[in-house]
């Protein structure tokens, strides 16, 4: 089963019973504990509440939530328009599908249903959590070689979108789940297995925020133990040299 990620995190937001708000585009930019409950300070206001959830993943080293025990990595992808009819046609004119390489640094290749390729073949430790545009060109420029290498009958020159993103990771494959001060609660950490993960804990933290009984929770609980990580620079300084590493055995699943 194929999902479009993006869709599907849409369609939670448009169908949120009316007792929940959703604010987009509104970037909590400090945060602190307050009276018993926590002040978020955004551009344009600010909420307070008793309880909160941080559910950022990747970026909780940002916050300082668990800066020990997880890390980011930083992935690029970047998309076509949809294929001619020749060039459809030229790389065979399969059914949509999506692969993903045996080794965790190969290519993902995907073929929507209105014949984009999508391909995703970076990893790294970001040095900034925004990718600038100039490094994002770079990583557009080795999707474009992975795509030629696979269809060699398309122009390089048909990606239309780039991005990047962030998984989070830990050593040992735990995720972070569970209350971290008074009223402050977290889950995040899900190993590059966001969509499943996320769904499950997200649910899980909010019965755990209000003391709702879960047989799920004690099994989560039991995998939220995630190793203790060195400190920086020195884990930036291992955790690139594994991937290098990584990246030269997986060159031709790239």
């Amino acid at each position: 089963v194929m999902l479009q990620p993006a869709k599907l995190a849409r369609g939670f937001s448009d169908n949120l019973p009316p007792s929940i708000k959703a604010y987009e585009n509104t970037p909590v930019i400090a945060w602190q504990s307050s009276n018993g409950g926590y002040r978020l300070k955004t551009p344009s206001g600010e909420v307070v509440a008793r309880n909160v959830i941080m559910a950022v993943n990747g970026f909780m080293p940002e916050v300082g939530i668990r800066q020990d025990r997880s890390f980011a990595l930083q992935l690029t992808a970047s998309m076509s328009r949809p294929l001619a009819d020749d060039e459809y046609a030229a790389i065979g004119a399969p059914k949509p599908y999506g692969l993903l390489s045996a080794d965790a640094m190969g290519a993902t290749i995907r073929l929507t249903r209105d014949r984009r390729i999508l391909v995703r073949n970076t990893c790294e430790v970001p040095r900034r959590m925004s990718l600038d545009p100039t490094a994002l060109v770079r990583r557009k420029a080795d999707h474009a070689r992975a795509l030629t290498k696979r269809f060699p009958a398309l122009s390089p020159q048909i990606f239309t979108h780039s991005w990047s993103g962030i998984v989070c990771l830990s050593a040992n494959g735990h995720h972070v789940f569970g209350k971290v001060a008074d009223g402050l609660f977290v889950a995040g950490c899900y190993n590059a297995n966001g969509l499943g993960l996320a769904n499950l804990l997200g649910r899980e933290v909010a019965n755990l925020a209000a003391r709702q009984d879960s047989e799920w929770i004690p099994l989560i609980e039991q995998r939220s133990r995630p190793q203790h990580l060195p400190p920086q620079p020195l884990l930036g300084w291992g955790a690139r040299l594994r991937l290098a590493r990584d990246r030269f055995l997986a060159r031709s699943e790239a």
